[in-house]
């Protein structure tokens, strides 16, 4: 699993899972009542027990350790339940598994489901045990060598036992993966008509057939431009209202985004408030606002350039 001992005992197993799925309904009505409703099991003779609960509420930043299982954080439950025998004499059993809100448990949560048991050996002196019908896993670790060999298969127990005592409060093991395309992200910042013209929109990661790009997602944008007219410079506002396409530069032909605007405000008679119409952005120097029937072309005074993140 790529994680140490001592890290596990350190952080009780805090491990986490992802997969998209939805749990159980048999488990859900069980789940809503939170980790919290799990009990520790009975501490063996002359032991004690107390309980402590971790959730993605109660951790600050999530569980964002450095290790590769709760990397996602946000999305995993670990309940330690600490025996104590005397002030030398104590040791953690925890259990921990993916939220059933988990959105991907996959990605950072890969234990549970029957992944992840370890068998007792006197070496390392831990024990792990995993669930079989959701992403849960039970840990015994005593790394202070505290357990007396005759005392090993007792707390073998009570970890099989809370891991049972888990039961319905997990993700369930169940998948049904559906993947999910990635957009790109594009953004341009020109001073443009006498104002800052800058917006964000978002493509799918292929383009169509003819090599233009779909534009899925526009950030909230606007301008006060100057433009010229027959009558001399007036002002035509707009505010972009929805992307329309994007065309990526090639050999021989420039890099090109268009979107839909409207009018927000206007001292052109004939192009009123309201009035629908065409922003085309080609760099480096060229913006068209084609509205009204009529096509403005205000002065670009910075190179305009796409960037993309």
């Amino acid at each position: 699993m790529g994680v140490s001992v001592n890290a596990l005992s350190r952080s009780a197993l805090v491990v986490g899972i992802a997969a998209a799925l939805v749990p159980a309904v048999a488990a859900a009505s069980t789940a809503r009542k939170g980790p919290d409703a799990i009990a520790c099991p009975p501490a063996p003779q002359g032991w004690s027990v107390t309980k402590a609960v971790l959730t993605p509420q109660t951790t600050a930043n999530g569980y964002g350790g450095n290790y590769e299982q709760v990397a996602a954080g946000g999305n995993v439950a670990t309940v330690t339940c600490s025996y104590r025998k005397s002030a030398a004499k104590q040791l953690d059993v925890a259990v921990s598994f993916a939220l059933p809100s988990d959105p991907n448990p996959f990605s950072d949560f890969d234990l549970g489901c029957g992944k992840g048991d370890v068998g007792w050996n006197r070496a390392n002196r831990v024990y792990r045990v995993s669930s079989l019908d959701q992403w849960a896993l039970a840990t015994l670790v005593d790394a202070r060598s505290v357990l007396a060999s005759d005392e090993v298969s007792t707390f073998v127990t009570v970890a099989r036992q809370l891991l049972q005592n888990a039961k319905g409060y997990g993700h369930a093991c169940g998948v049904a993966a559906k993947p999910t395309d990635v957009t790109q992200r594009f953004f341009f910042d020109i001073r443009v008509g006498g104002d800052n013209l800058k917006a964000s929109f978002w493509t799918p990661p292929n383009p169509s057939k003819s090599g233009i790009y779909r534009i899925e997602k526009i950030s909230p944008a606007a301008a006060r431009l100057r433009v010229e007219t027959k009558a001399g410079e007036r002002l035509l506002a707009i505010t972009l209202t929805k992307g329309i396409d994007y065309r990526l530069e090639s050999s021989g032909v420039a890099a090109r985004a268009r979107f839909r605007v409207k009018v927000t405000r206007s001292n052109i008679p004939s192009c009123r408030k309201g009035a629908t119409g065409m922003l085309t952005v080609v760099p480096p120097i060229d913006v068209l606002v084609d509205v009204c029937g009529q096509q403005f072309a205000p002065l670009v005074m910075s190179p305009l350039r796409f960037f993309t993140s």
